[in-house]
């Protein structure tokens, strides 16, 4: 991996890691080839996944890098698009932290359906993690509140928002669903 790329990560992993005591049910919209699991799931012995991506390649990626925690039950991988996570997870399915990186439905258009479905399986006071990594770093300020726009338009409200000053740091929104 490249060292950018190795710094984008550590600094994802560093985001979502503060928000984990190892217990929680964890969702990732769009893992790419599992990194971000694979090393959550490492550091969290209690931590039970879920990742959903639209890509068949993605999630043979994320199931082969992760294939001992999906053999452990830990981890589950389901090849959809956020729009039919309900389909993928089960109507039941819920989740106290949701990490999306680089998931560009938030920020490029209206993303109303998909967060009202991703909100559908938020437990009380779930967190919503959402990282961009735009190619322009100069656009970080602008997709975190276009992110940030999507996700208090479906109810949840915005705790943190915008670019770190590190520039292998991606454009940050947390949000979180209210306890009631």
């Amino acid at each position: 991996m490249a060292p950018g790329r190795d710094r984008r990560l550590a600094s994802d992993v560093a985001t979502v890691a503060t928000l984990l005591t190892g217990g929680e049910r964890l969702l990732e919209v769009g893992p790419g080839a599992g990194l971000l699991l694979q090393e959550l799931l490492a550091a969290h012995p209690g931590l039970v996944a879920t990742a959903v991506d639209r890509s068949p390649l993605a999630v043979r990626r994320t199931r082969g890098r992760n294939a001992a925690a999906v053999a452990a039950g830990r981890l589950t991988v389901h090849e959809a698009a956020l729009a039919d996570l309900t389909a993928a997870v089960g109507p039941d399915a819920r989740f106290d932290v949701v990490v999306l990186v680089d998931v560009n439905v938030l920020w490029t258009g209206p993303a109303t359906a998909e967060v009202a479905t991703l909100v559908r399986h938020l437990a009380p006071g779930a967190v919503v993690v959402a990282v961009q990594h735009p190619p322009d770093p100069a656009r970080r300020a602008d997709i975190a509140a276009r992110v940030a726009a999507s996700l208090t338009g479906a109810g949840l409200s915005v705790r943190a928002r915008g670019p770190d000053e590190d520039p292998d740091a991606g454009a940050v929104v947390v949000a979180r669903r209210p306890t009631t």
